[in-house]
């Protein structure tokens, strides 16, 4: 047997070299280059503390498939103690008294007995009139509801943060600057797996604060073990506070929990690399 053995002179070892680091070079230049790109890859390697659940109403569907979450959106009616929460989990209450008499303060003592209860943990958030662009509402008006409750929350309490929370559609003209966060329901409405364009276009429109999403989901299941992570990352990204998903047997932008393992499983890496908080 002939063997044809390739010379390897100093030149070509140097050359080989040369090629090697400028490839890297240019790749790492690429993703300097490309902000998104760089935002998927510290988001890959850096896991992000934050609250993460999904609705109550539909908690105990999905709890037995994700286990151990630490939030749901609560959707109860205003009442002088905290929703009670269950398994002892944290909460995002939205709320919607009638804006006049909150402004007038016809509201006050409710919500400051609701605020001192035993059940509001540290770390709860609470919103009044979420998606209130979609409410007939005046924009001055949800304005002022924002800043008498924001008012109301800080001289009674240090155990809970308010914020708004409004449609991917929403601008800066339903919120005030100052909030403790600035939240979003977004859906999978184009069908594409990538949030990343509408998160990106909300968080442009806000004032600067901390941003979560309050619910979110994809009518498509084969989308939303993708679509999860990609809202997950993008706040990760950004200090983001909170994730919930969101599930509705009769709703055309979600659906039902049906436990479908890919998702289940897309949820479970989340709540890992959530860490939990606690």
């Amino acid at each position: 047997m002939i063997r044809v053995i390739e010379q390897i002179t100093p030149g070509t070892v140097e050359e080989a070299k040369r090629r090697l680091l400028a490839g890297k070079e240019e790749r790492a230049g690429e993703i300097l280059r490309d902000k998104d790109a760089l935002r998927k890859l510290i988001a890959g390697v850096m896991a992000m503390p934050m609250w993460f659940g999904c609705n109550q109403n539909h908690y105990e569907d999905v709890a037995p498939d994700v286990p151990s979450m630490t939030m749901v959106r609560s959707f109860k009616a205003l009442a002088d103690t905290w929703p009670e929460m269950p398994d002892g989990l944290h909460s995002l209450w939205s709320i919607r008294p009638d804006p006049q008499e909150l402004l007038a303060g016809q509201h006050d003592q409710t919500i400051i007995n609701a605020l001192q209860s035993a059940s509001a943990l540290p770390g709860n958030l609470l919103t009044a009139w979420h998606e209130a662009e979609q409410a007939s509402l005046p924009a001055a008006t949800v304005q002022q509801v924002h800043a008498h409750m924001l008012e109301l929350v800080h001289d009674n309490t240090t155990s809970v943060r308010y914020g708004a929370v409004l449609t991917q559609g929403g601008g800066a003209a339903w919120v005030i600057p100052g909030l403790d966060f600035y939240g979003i329901d977004v859906y999978d409405l184009r069908e594409t797996t990538d949030p990343s364009t509408t998160l990106d276009r909300f968080d442009s429109r806000m004032p600067q604060g901390k941003r979560l999403v309050a619910e979110t989901n994809s009518s498509a299941v084969a989308h939303r073990p993708a679509w999860f992570r990609e809202i997950y990352d993008w706040l990760a990204a950004r200090g983001g506070i909170a994730m919930m998903t969101f599930w509705n047997p009769s709703g055309p932008l979600s659906g039902p929990w049906d436990g479908d393992a890919a998702t289940a499983y897309a949820l479970n890496r989340i709540k890992h690399d959530a860490k939990l908080l606690a």
